[in-house]
Parts: structure tokens; C-alpha cells; sequence
């Protein structure tokens, strides 16, 4: 699978799961021509690739392992309190946490509040990730 396959899978399952329960919460993507809003609430998605390394051969197979994160800045509109903040990075957690899709598995999301930032008032939510892929 392709980094490219990556992003459509990964960006595929955000942009499914969360209009499901934030329909009217806007998502921008990694070098996304869309205007960042200028009032309520809206997240910022990347991935984000760490290191590889071979580890597995197996005659003219080699199994090759990645290690990932994804991103995800949640930006609440400031002198709004932290719930709303806190709530939209639980929702983004929730949908990857411990999920495995496609080769991929998701380990166990963080939050980290980075509070006042370009107007805004806002946390991050790093969620990890393995791929594993067996070239031959």
C-alpha cells in the first residue's frame, strides 16, 4: 500500500465517521484550499509518518513496519470554555482508538491542551499508528 493509499484510507474513515456525529463541524486537511472559518469550532487533520524499518524476511519476502500519527487540532472559539474543546477531541480519539483497518492499527489516542493560540483557544489529539506491509 502506498502512502498515498494511506491518506485516502485514513482521510476516508475521519471524513465518514465524523459526519456521522459532527456534521456541522467543518474538518481542513493537509494543504487544503478550504478557508481556515472565522467563528465556532473546526479541527486540522494530518498524518504524519515517524520511521520504518524492516521487520520480518522471509525468502523473497520482507515485512516492512511503520511507525505514524495522526494529528488532529481541535480550535474552539475563545472565552468559550474548554468542555466544547474537550468533548470535539474526545469524538476525533474515539473514532480511531484502537481500530484496525487495512493493515493499520491504531494504538491509544492523547490529548494536550495548547490553549490560546492565533485567536483561537485549542487542544491536539495525537493518535499513533503501526502499518505493516510485506513487499516481495
Amino acid at each position: 500500500m502506498s502512502y498515498q493509499d494511506e491518506q485516502t484510507e485514513i482521510e476516508g474513515r475521519m471524513i465518514t465517521q465524523w459526519a456521522l456525529i459532527h456534521n456541522d463541524i467543518k474538518v481542513i486537511y493537509e494543504n487544503s484550499p478550504e478557508a481556515v472559518p472565522t467563528s465556532g469550532s473546526w479541527l486540522h487533520f494530518e498524518i504524519h509518518g515517524v520511521d520504518s524499518d524492516v521487520t520480518g524476511i522471509g525468502g523473497s519476502a520482507t515485512q516492512h513496519t511503520s511507525t505514524n500519527f495522526i494529528s488532529i487540532i481541535v480550535s474552539v472559539e475563545k472565552g468559550t470554555g474548554s468542555k466544547t474543546a474537550k468533548g470535539l477531541a474526545d469524538d476525533a480519539a474515539a473514532i480511531f482508538r484502537g481500530a484496525e483497518i487495512s493493515g493499520y492499527l491504531f494504538k491509544s489516542p492523547w490529548i494536550k491542551r495548547l490553549g490560546n493560540q492565533l485567536g483561537w483557544f485549542r487542544y491536539a489529539v495525537t493518535i499513533p499508528f503501526e502499518r505493516s506491509e510485506i513487499f516481495n
